[in-house]
């Protein structure tokens, strides 16, 4: 199943796997599979990519408004963790939105855009850490190559709706992409990236 939403993620975005806190932890003979729809508040959710140069720092906002609202995903149930099924997720690279025009091509180039439109995310994997923290376990695919990662989420529940916050740091080199230098090599991008994010979503 392809989720044409939000993102990197990057694994953010994994953030849409987390149940209410009630019903997370499953004993033993509650293994099985179980559907969930999420719904997104897309006026109120960010989803940001953060880096830097030897001079300044840059920001690209995904244009979270071009998201799906809502969807279905399936959770398999264990004991100590709950495994995703078909939870892949596919971002537009051309759907992030940098300070200005330059900087914003600059980022599609980097990412090699034009051969590699999207950005896969594959959610595996998510357990508890506390009552608010979670390790989600995904899989993104960035300029056709594959990296594994573990990422920490806080979450706030108020009422209906679910708050969830997270950060992932990765570098652009282990997928192939070498920093871009500008100005003759006076100015360069560093290979490390920050994807952060601020999700409102409701489980039913």
């Amino acid at each position: 199943m392809n989720l044409y939403t939000i993102v990197f993620y990057l694994a953010f975005i994994s953030a849409f796997f987390i149940p209410k806190e009630t019903d997370y932890m499953p004993s033993p003979q509650q293994n099985g599979i179980s559907k969930k729809t999420i719904v997104i508040d897309t006026e109120k959710s960010r989803v940001n990519i953060h880096g830097k140069t030897n001079i300044n720092t840059f920001k690209c906002e995904y244009r979270i408004e071009s998201m799906q609202s809502s969807f279905d995903v399936e959770v398999i149930n264990n004991p100590n963790y709950r495994k995703i099924k078909n939870g892949s997720i596919q971002l537009k690279v051309e759907d992030f939105i940098c300070e200005n025009v330059q900087m914003t091509n600059d980022f599609r180039d980097l990412l090699d855009f034009k051969n590699h439109p999207f950005i896969n995310v594959d959610v595996q994997e998510i357990s508890r850490r506390t009552d608010n923290n979670f390790i989600l376990k995904t899989q993104i695919q960035l300029a056709g190559q594959q990296q594994k990662y573990q990422m920490q989420m806080v979450t706030d529940q108020n009422q209906e709706w679910v708050y969830c916050e997270g950060e992932q740091k990765i570098c652009i080199t282990d997928f192939g992409l070498v920093p871009p230098e500008k100005f003759f090599g006076m100015v360069r991008v560093d290979e490390k990236i920050s994807i952060r994010f601020q999700l409102y979503l409701k489980i039913i």
